[in-house]
């Protein structure tokens, strides 16, 4: 973790799971750079940014901040800039498809005087050899209390060998569990008892499985944690996920996200704790006092997010 100030512990802030502390430098052409292992690249389907309350002086980040990439360090990609939506709290930039989803050994936000003022950044997706190519050879190194150990030999990683996720559907469900989800992608296996699927911690019972894709029905999923997915396949290791995640959600239209009471009215306030994702689900809320998001605010895709 890098910036402009020249202080990387200063820079170390935006990524250090603490949104109380922003990152401080004034400088003309501020920015604030993560950086990923050489040969390597982070292939995004989310970046999350945290502003505290600071919008009455919005226009330091509107058409102004920017999410940028690079793969050699000096030259760069604007991957997205900041836009009149952006809000006090987390904002969120989506890539669903595949298709769609940046990949660089360098992500950073920057911009003009003041515009990388930012809390926190989360960048989701996943870090992988920069190689396209069906089968990979590798050096393995190993390394006990700081000492290097000479292996001999390589490791070949081969495409028709790994099972590769492309899809999922639904990408939300309830926490109350319940939720039929099929997994979608090349060299799944027919068998669902060679299967284990775990969701945020929670086993995800397989009922369905062939060459190309596999079916669960999650489980109830208790408290507050953060989105997880593991799947495994006996005899062949971990699915590759490409980035694809599946996530538990609390309904605004459901009694339960509110204890049981009536969903928030005009001029109260509502929180959403880190570890709960609020899915919005209704076509308007009453007009809040105040909302604090440390987890996620999802939008149905049915819903105008300006409302």
């Amino acid at each position: 973790m890098t910036g402009s100030s020249g202080n990387d512990t200063e820079a170390k802030k935006v990524f250090d799971d603490n949104i109380h502390y922003p990152y401080e430098d004034d400088s003309n052409d501020c920015h604030v750079t993560a950086e990923f292992m050489a040969g390597h690249v982070a292939i995004l389907d989310k970046v999350k940014v945290f502003f505290d309350n600071q919008f009455d002086k919005a226009t330091y980040f509107i058409n102004k901040m920017k999410i940028q990439g690079s793969n050699d360090g000096s030259t760069w990609t604007d991957i997205e800039t900041a836009d009149d939506n952006i809000r006090t709290g987390w904002n969120y930039f989506e890539w669903a498809e595949e298709s769609d989803r940046p990949s660089y050994r360098y992500v950073r936000i920057s911009g003009p005087k003041h515009a990388c003022r930012v809390n926190e950044v989360e960048l989701w997706g996943i870090e992988t050899i920069n190689n396209s190519d069906t089968d990979f050879t590798c050096q393995p190194r190993l390394s006990i209390s700081g000492t290097n150990v000479p292996l001999t030999g390589d490791v070949k990683y081969k495409g028709d060998l790994t099972t590769s996720l492309t899809s999922i559907l639904p990408r939300y469900g309830r926490v109350e569990g319940g939720t039929s989800v099929t997994f979608t992608g090349t060299n799944f296996v027919a068998s669902t008892a060679d299967y284990n699927i775990v969701i945020d911690r929670v086993v995800c019972v397989v009922t369905a499985a062939n060459s190309t894709s596999v079916t669960c029905t999650t489980g109830s999923r208790p408290g507050l944690r953060e989105s997880s997915l593991v799947m495994t396949i006996a005899g062949r290791g971990q699915v590759s996920l490409q980035g694809n995640m599946f996530t538990y959600v609390n309904a605004w239209s459901s009694d339960v996200t509110w204890g049981g009471e009536f969903a928030p009215l005009e001029g109260e306030s509502v929180y959403v704790p880190k570890g709960l994702n609020l899915l919005v689900d209704v076509d308007s809320t009453p007009v809040l006092n105040a909302v604090i998001v440390e987890g996620s605010l999802i939008f149905a895709p049915e819903v105008d997010s300006n409302h």
